[in-house]
């Protein structure tokens, strides 16, 4: 078996099923005209086997359970240290456990520049909910980690951070869109 390539701070997009995914999907090709995704869904590497996402709650999940022989796609920011990483952690981790913020889809839908000005989810949800959606969080982990460029990240989308990944200069392609495969990733030794 090889060594897993991934690495703290590591962020990826998948594709999510169901219907929270066909949600995100139709969302999605309204609100980003012009940048065509399969990717419904992102999230960050805590180690190299254990991704945090949100789904229908922000938690900790281990990438080959539920990524392994699925659509996947991971990019390394070039700026990122473990140091920097720990930092961002701070902040995220008060996210796990609260339950995915559905209703800001319909922000994002319906209202897209109030989706890039804020989230009231922590005040409607009363602290219940995520404040944001699953690529807002991976790209705001990049944010708390350093990265400048991601001071935007409301309002972002999985379609977002896969052109993140596959197009600007700052990000390493770790794993190119293709079907996860223990056997089939690189050792980095």
């Amino acid at each position: 078996m090889r060594k897993s390539p991934f690495k703290k701070g590591d962020f990826f997009c998948s594709v999510s099923p169901g219907f929270i995914g066909n949600s995100i999907q139709f969302v999605q090709k309204a609100r980003t005209v012009g940048l065509p995704s399969s990717f419904t869904h992102a999230g960050v590497f805590l180690d190299p086997d254990t991704v945090y996402e949100s789904l229908w709650k922000v938690q900790k999940s281990n990438v080959w359970a539920h990524y392994e022989g699925k659509q996947f796609l991971v990019g390394r920011w070039k700026g990122m240290t473990d140091e920097k990483f720990d930092r961002a952690w701070e902040t995220l981790q008060h996210y796990e456990g609260k339950w995915y913020p559905a209703p800001r889809l319909l922000m994002f839908l319906f209202t897209p520049i109030l989706v890039q000005l804020g989230s009231p989810m922590k005040w409607i949800g009363l602290g219940y909910f995520s404040p944001t959606v699953c690529s807002e969080l991976t790209t705001e982990s990049q944010y708390l980690s350093g990265w400048e460029q991601m001071r935007e990240f409301l309002g972002r989308t999985p379609a977002h951070v896969a052109q993140i990944i596959r197009e600007w200069r700052d990000v390493e392609i770790v794993h190119p869109k293709a079907l996860l495969r223990r056997d089939s990733v690189c050792s980095f030794e």
